[in-house]
């Protein structure tokens, strides 16, 4: 991840889109055994409200693969089919390990 372009195409210095990035990535990795759980359990409202929130803020950071696969789930929540989302709850999860690396290698 270049938290540096990052920086440059959402117009903000380099340390303020690594502090919206690590607080992503905190709140993010909590969220995700919450909605593997409501997945889980059918519980589509929960899991819908979630994704949402993931790819609210996955859009807003310029983070393009989280944020189509959050929306993918949010929308099979919505729809109560919920059945195949696990591979987009991975892709979830790969990008958000993808972006704490980043944040490791941008380290000042």
């Amino acid at each position: 991840m270049d938290v540096s372009g990052l920086a440059r195409d959402l117009g903000f210095d380099i340390e303020s889109v690594r502090s919206l990035l690590s607080l992503f990535v905190e709140v993010t990795e909590k969220e995700l055994p919450d909605l593997e759980r409501s997945l889980a359990a059918c519980d589509g409202p929960a899991a819908h409200g979630i994704a949402h929130q993931i790819k609210g803020a996955a859009v807003s950071l310029g983070l393009a693969d989280i944020a189509q696969a959050a929306a993918a789930v949010s929308a099979g929540a919505a729809t109560g089919v919920m059945a195949g989302l696990g591979p987009d709850v991975a892709r979830i999860r790969a990008g958000v390990a993808e972006v704490r690396a980043g944040l490791a290698g941008a380290a000042p």
